[in-house]
């Protein structure tokens, strides 16, 4: 399910390092949704902006991150996929940051989103 509302032009980070965080994060919610306990699985993707920030939000129906990986599940090495795993998350938070922009993972009811913002860069 994608609802896609800006272009995302002129973002202050490449090109290829947003697409590194949107396939993270969109390959994170389709394995999640894997192990979802209901027939209809879904992985929403939403992307849009206002006159000041790009906002992404990449939300998916399977099980909630664990409540004690919450405060760390940006951390290198944390994953709730197994050893060996764990550091998709840490790279969206260091592509998103290193621009002062902002990604946190909320759960409410049976969904897990992903929101980030990033600042437009400015012109002139």
């Amino acid at each position: 399910d994608m609802i896609v509302r800006t272009p995302m032009e002129r973002l202050p980070v490449e090109d290829w390092q947003m697409c590194r965080v949107l396939s993270n994060l969109i390959d994170n919610a389709a394995e999640a949704t894997e192990h979802a306990e209901r027939k209809a699985r879904v992985v929403r993707l939403v992307l849009d902006e206002n006159e000041d920030e790009f906002f992404f939000r990449v939300g998916n129906n399977g099980p909630a991150v664990p409540q004690e990986l919450a405060a760390s599940i940006f951390s290198p090495g944390v994953s709730t996929k197994g050893e060996g795993r764990g550091m998709g998350l840490f790279i969206v938070r260091e592509v998103v940051s290193s621009c002062g922009g902002t990604i946190e993972c909320a759960a409410s009811g049976d969904w897990t989103v992903f929101s980030g913002t990033l600042p437009k860069k400015k012109q002139g």
